[in-house]
């Protein structure tokens, strides 16, 4: 423990409450929990990097990553109160209206409600202000309305909060167009806690704004130190990490007992291969929690894939929860109260009762963003002891705790269930540890069904992700692009600029170097041979041969259910009518393709869906949406014909035919370099037979 520091107790400090467990209690779990406790408060001093990053910000952009919970946002803060001071604007930008809501009140206390607005899709509040809080997509917004008005932006400094969102999939274009089109003259700070190339970022951004991005980077580790433990599912806490930092031995082989245990996860090959995904079901909320709290470790913030499952846990762990002190309990009603007294409709919110009596919560998109405000809030002062959060906690909402815990390390997408990146891992774990109030922070892996305590290990141990770029020129960027400019000329320019182009342009140079070296390697191949009639354009026609011809065998169908795929797939377009089944009567009018799967309009006037493969017969007309009922008529009054079926001879013939061809070609090329090697072959025979004449 650090000179000073507050020691606390803890209550069991094997962790496991006598419970017999692999990895229970001993020497390594004491040094695991050792050293807990609340650092002395001393005065704010700026670290380095922080006094470095608000000087250059004066005359270029700058690019900070430093660990959650480093001091970024003290940099933005007194950037900005320099800024005011001089009479000037600024915007600081995030991209989450809950951490713009959190902001906004943060710069009100800062500054003063007269100095600060808001601007996000569904708040406006003081936009005139000369410190407007707001989403990117907003800030983006307001450059098109400059463009088009003919005028500049209203701002001197402009804050990207959480930049790394360039490389959302969904959302990252719009951070492009931002720095982009943002005019020169206007500073830029951009920060983020994972960015793996952060020079290269840089680098465009210097370079599509014609100036010089400086990168700054907190030296050293983290502010507060990470461990790591992992909880058995009979509560017992154990490191994560042996002292190599690999993965502990005993919870590999806890692994591997469950996967014999469990049949269904391992079967009987889990003594043959290892087991990483543990696949136990998730602990009781109220028991993790009570486990947390006798090893010391909360607040805590539990992470969970869905929205439901944060609500369900939250009121599992609340109805079981005992021993709140009274004078915490009024503590939080008071805060709660103040809310309610300018926003009553939170009184009504179905947690109120819950989180004023259990100091438990839950915190997610799903719930209105004053409800947001008052968890964040209770949790910033210390007043709760858990939430049950979404990974969207992690983008910058600033409510760090003494541990965060992990359930499982995929995430649910519009596109079904993906791993954790080390940068969204990172991000999650950059809540454990409170500046100020803590001298070390924990994560806490804990049981689930999507659990892998080796991905776990080794995403803590990985770099931060490099940002890809995810720049599309979408109709509405387009259209205010046009708008704005007037011609494709502009937009095009807009487009080359981008970070995707960079890149792109990057690979592509790469590409050609790789291809120059691998035609030299060719032609020393070839010149070594002794042989001058092969030529590398005759090994390049040669190759694009061969690779033609076995794309084409790829495609040659072998079966006849192949064959009646894609010929479905071809010919079911929406507009045409379709039978559902070989034999059956009922038919279907196609509005929708979506993948394997048509969308349409029964008879009835009902919608159904189906499979592709349930078509037994496609009808050749084509008719729009509005004349769904003149199809029905007219397939009943045999005004339709139906299409021909394709047959597996009659699909392979053409690509029979174009095979032969190809091979026809590959033997022509190898004739005629048999006839040059030939004629080579008499004229050296024939110059010896002159006596060399």
């Amino acid at each position: 423990m650090k000179p000073g520091a507050k020691h606390e107790s803890q209550t069991s400090v094997d962790g496991n409450r006598g419970r017999p467990a692999p990895g229970g209690g001993g020497p390594a779990l004491r040094r695991l929990l050792e050293g807990i406790g609340t650092p002395e408060s001393a005065p704010f001093r700026a670290d380095s990097f922080q006094i470095e990053a608000l000087e250059r910000i004066r005359g270029e952009d700058v690019l900070v990553t430093a660990p959650t919970g480093s001091g970024k946002t003290w940099i933005a803060r007194e950037g900005i109160r320099r800024l005011l001071t001089e009479g000037r604007r600024a915007w600081y930008t995030s991209p989450l209206k809950a951490l713009t809501n959190s902001k906004y009140h943060e710069f009100i206390a800062e500054f003063g409600r007269e100095a600060v607005g808001i601007l996000t899709g569904d708040r406006k509040e003081n936009s005139d202000a000369p410190l407007i809080v707001g989403t990117t997509e907003i800030y983006r917004n307001q450059l098109f309305d400059a463009l088009r008005g003919g005028r500049e932006v209203r701002a001197d400094l402009v804050v990207l909060d959480e930049a790394h969102y360039l490389a959302d999939e969904e959302r990252g274009h719009v951070w492009e167009e931002a720095i982009i089109l943002s005019p020169p003259r206007v500073r830029l700070l951009l920060l983020s806690a994972t960015v793996g190339n952060a020079d290269e970022l840089a680098a465009w951004i210097g370079e599509v704004r014609g100036g010089r991005c400086g990168v700054i980077t907190r030296p050293g580790n983290r502010p507060v130190p990470l461990r790591a433990a992992f909880l058995y599912p009979n509560a017992a806490l154990a490191p994560l990490l042996d002292k190599s930092g690999q993965l502990n031995p005993e919870i590999i082989q806890f692994i591997q007992n469950s996967a014999v245990r469990h049949p269904r996860f391992g079967g009987s090959e889990a003594h043959r291969r290892p087991q990483q995904k543990m696949n136990l079901p998730e602990m009781p909320p109220a028991m993790l929690l009570d486990t947390l709290g006798s090893s010391n470790l909360l607040p805590a913030i539990i992470f969970l894939p869905t929205r439901r499952r944060c609500d369900e846990a939250a009121s599992e762990a609340a109805s079981l929860k005992k021993n709140e002190r009274p004078e915490r309990r009024e503590a939080r009603r008071r805060v709660m109260q103040e809310f309610a007294a300018q926003h009553p409709e939170i009184r009504r919110h179905r947690h109120w009762d819950m989180v004023a009596r259990s100091g438990v919560g839950s915190h997610h998109a799903g719930h209105i963003p004053i409800w947001k405000l008052v968890i964040e809030r209770l949790m910033s002062e210390g007043l709760l002891d858990a939430i049950f959060a979404t990974a969207t906690v992690a983008a910058g909402v600033d409510f760090p705790a003494r541990t965060v815990v992990f359930t499982g390390v995929e995430v649910r997408t519009g596109h079904g269930w993906r791993s954790l990146s080390a940068s969204e891992l990172q991000q999650m774990t950059g809540r454990a540890g409170r500046r100020g109030r803590d001298l070390v922070g924990f994560i806490v892996v804990a049981p689930g069904t999507h659990q892998n305590p080796q991905r776990v290990a080794t995403l803590l141990k990985s770099p931060p992700d490099p940002l890809a770029s995810q720049f599309r020129a979408t109709y509405s960027t387009l259209l205010n692009l046009l708008d704005a400019y007037g011609s494709f000329d502009h937009v095009r320019d807009i487009v080359e600029r981008s970070f995707a182009h960079r890149e792109t342009a990057q690979q592509l140079a790469q590409l050609e170097r790789e291809l120059s070296h691998a035609a030299q390697l060719v032609t020393e191949k070839l010149a070594a041979s002794g042989n001058p009639t092969l030529t590398i354009d005759m090994a390049r026609g040669f190759e694009r041969l061969a690779s033609a011809r076995t794309r084409l065998l790829e495609e040659v169908p072998q079966t006849q259910g192949e064959v009646m795929l894609n010929w479905l797939d071809r010919e079911v377009v929406p507009g045409r009518v379709v039978r559902i089944g070989r034999n059956g009567k009922r038919h279907l009018f196609v509005t929708d393709r979506r993948g394997g799967n048509l969308i349409g309009l029964r008879e009835d006037g009902r919608r159904a869906a189906i499979a592709l493969d349930r078509v037994g017969r496609v009808y050749d007309s084509t008719y729009s949406l509005s004349d769904a009922d003149l199809a029905f008529d007219d397939l009943h009054a045999n005004r339709m014909t139906a299409l021909g079926e394709s047959r597996l001879a009659g699909e392979r013939a053409p690509l029979e035919a174009a095979t032969s061809l190809l091979n026809d070609l590959m033997d022509q090329v190898v004739r005629e370099r048999a006839r040059r090697r030939g004629e080579r072959i008499c004229d050296q025979r024939a110059l010896v037979r002159d006596g060399g004449h």
